[in-house]
Formats: C-alpha cells, sequence, structure tokens
C-alpha cells in the first residue's frame, strides 16, 4: 500500500469522525480493502515503504498477525462480507479458465449468491447507512449488484480491475473485433470497464484521477450527504490498486527506483523477513521460504532487467 493511499485513508477518518455521531453501542465502520496488497507490502507488516498514516493507525488499533485468506480477491470478499466459506456462496472459484471442471457445480456458480446474507445487509436492517465505492467484481446481473446486497448507496466497477487513470478495462474485450484484430497482427483496442451507481450504468466523474482518490473522495461524498441524519454508517471502500494493471502516480514512485534496482527482489524479501521477526509479526525462529522457481536470482538479471523490473517493485509500492 503506497504512501498515496494511506493519506486517503487518513482523509476519509478525518472527514467522518466528527461529523457523524454514533453510539457506543452502533459504531461507525469504515472497511479499506488494498487489492493483492501482499502480507508484508504495508510498513506495520514488514515494509521498508515509509506509511506513517498507516502506522499510526495499527499502533493505536489491533493489528492480526494468524488470519487467513483465499489466493484470489472476490473468493476472499465472498468470505469477508459474508463470513461464511466461499463454497457456501458460490464462489469456489471466480473463474472457469482457471478451473473448468467447475461449470456448473453447486458452489461454483461465480459470483455471490444468496445462499448468504451479507453484513451490508445486516447493518442496514438495523439502522445503518451501508456504503460502497471501488471494485464489486461479486456478480454481473440484476439481483447480485451491491445495492441487492445490501448498500443503499455504491459507486464503482463489477468487475476486477480497469485502468486506474481512465477506467478503461484491463484487457481488450473478448469480441470479434478484438480476434480480427490479433489475426492481423493489430493491436486490439480496450473497450472502458462500465461504471455503476446505484445499479445503473453512468459515466466516470472523476476522469483522469487515479482510481484510490476517485473511490475515497466518492465515499466521502456518500458519508457528507446523510451525516446529519443521525444514523451510524458502514462505508466499504475496495480499492482496485495495487491489482493490474501495474500503474501509480509518478511522484508517488519515482524516489524508490533506485532503491529497488540496486537491491532487487532478493535483499527486499530477506531484510522485510527479518524485519517481520524483529516486530513480532512472525515467530523469532521461522525460516524464510526457499526461492519461488519461477523467480531468477537477482544478480543473474542484466543492467537492462534489473532497471525494467525495478520500475516495476517501485511502482507496485509507490
Amino acid at each position: 500500500m503506497n504512501s498515496n493511499k494511506t493519506l486517503l485513508c487518513t482523509a476519509v477518518a478525518a472527514a467522518i469522525s466528527p461529523a457523524v455521531n454514533a453510539s457506543q453501542e452502533q459504531p461507525n465502520i469504515l472497511l479499506i480493502v488494498g487489492d493483492d496488497v501482499g502480507f508484508a507490502d504495508t510498513q506495520p507488516y514488514g515494509s521498508e515503504v515509509d506509511t506513517p498514516n498507516l502506522v499510526e493507525l495499527a499502533e493505536e488499533g489491533v493489528k492480526f498477525t494468524n488470519f487467513h485468506a483465499s489466493p484470489t480477491s472476490s473468493v476472499t470478499r465472498s468470505m469477508m462480507l459474508t463470513g461464511a466459506n466461499s463454497h457456501e456462496v458460490g464462489l469456489g472459484t471466480f473463474d472457469y479458465a482457471v478451473y473448468p471442471p467447475a461449470i456448473g457445480k453447486p458452489g461454483y456458480e461465480g459470483y455471490l449468491t444468496h445462499k448468504g446474507v451479507t453484513v451490508a445487509t445486516l447493518l442496514r436492517d438495523n439502522g445503518y447507512h451501508t456504503y460502497l465505492s471501488g471494485k464489486w467484481h461479486l456478480g454481473h446481473e440484476d439481483g447480485y449488484l451491491p445495492d441487492d446486497r445490501g448498500f443503499e448507496s455504491s459507486y464503482g466497477i463489477l468487475a476486477g480491475g480497469s485502468n486506474h487513470f481512465n477506467r478503461n478495462m484491463m484487457f481488450p474485450a473478448k469480441n470479434e473485433a478484438t480476434a480480427l484484430a490479433i489475426q492481423e497482427g493489430r493491436m486490439p483496442g480496450v473497450e472502458p470497464e462500465p461504471i455503476y451507481e446505484n445499479g445503473q450504468r453512468v459515466k466516470d466523474k472523476y476522469p483522469g484521477e487515479y482510481s484510490d482518490q476517485g473511490y475515497t473522495e466518492e465515499l466521502i461524498s456518500m458519508i457528507d450527504n446523510n451525516k446529519d441524519s443521525g444514523k451510524p454508517f458502514f462505508a466499504y471502500l475496495p480499492f482496485t490498486a495495487i491489482h493490474l494493471p501495474l500503474q501509480a502516480p509518478k511522484e508517488s514512485f519515482e524516489d524508490k527506483v533506485d532503491y529497488y534496482v540496486e537491491n532487487g527482489w532478493d535483499v527486499v524479501r530477506k531484510d522485510r523477513f527479518e524485519r517481520m521477526k524483529d516486530m513480532g509479526v512472525i515467530p523469532e525462529d521461522a525460516q524464510i521460504s526457499p526461492r519461488n522457481s519461477l523467480s531468477r536470482p537477482w544478480d543473474k538479471l542484466t543492467k537492462e532487467e534489473k532497471a525494467w523490473y525495478g520500475k516495476k517493485m517501485a511502482v507496485a509500492m509507490g
């Protein structure tokens, strides 16, 4: 998670804390989710990236060191929002390309079925405002959209991700135009990723803004619209970063490129591991895992490869 994102998270907290009264029995709830953020990618868990606001939040709150998540985001989201095993609510997988034999099998519908009740529904039915701004990726059809699953106000994409600056699709659409372009040796065009507000397709409200910024601004707007209602709120902010495509504002990563080019993934990995032990995030006697067979030793890369991958690491951590 990058420093820019951290500031955004703090901006939300600062905007909501004095504006809306919530009783001790019904506190305001803000749930922020980073997409594809690794265990040690944030400073409170051992990252080398300076994120003072996250550190402050971690020091004032509770930091989990024994928790479990699915390897894929939609599967994890289904469990997080319902408290159910993913197979119980249709998300044994989210993509049949990953596991074709699952097609048609119960528990592998590929969307959040109504066999589970979302926390948004439970809180809405108990007097809460419920807001979502960001990524959904738990169903594209009517009856399975955020406004069908307990969110009174929602804004964002239904898909797994989009361009972080213009909300275009991550990949070319699977259609005849794409197939023809590939056959002719041309670069396929990329279509806009549809954006939905309260179940209806709308234009992007934040063109040109980085995704984190736009989704955060929209969530603050939702909260402000009802700040005088006297009701508590549940605000769900599922960012699309740092999910593909690998993009970040230049000012957030350009000062980090040299560090990653010089050190590479081997040193970064070892340093994080030792830092996590010093912080008590993992046991002192923990042993670092073997190298991933798909990655090469950093010192075996060419100068050009180090420059390329070092920049990619900086962007991811930017």
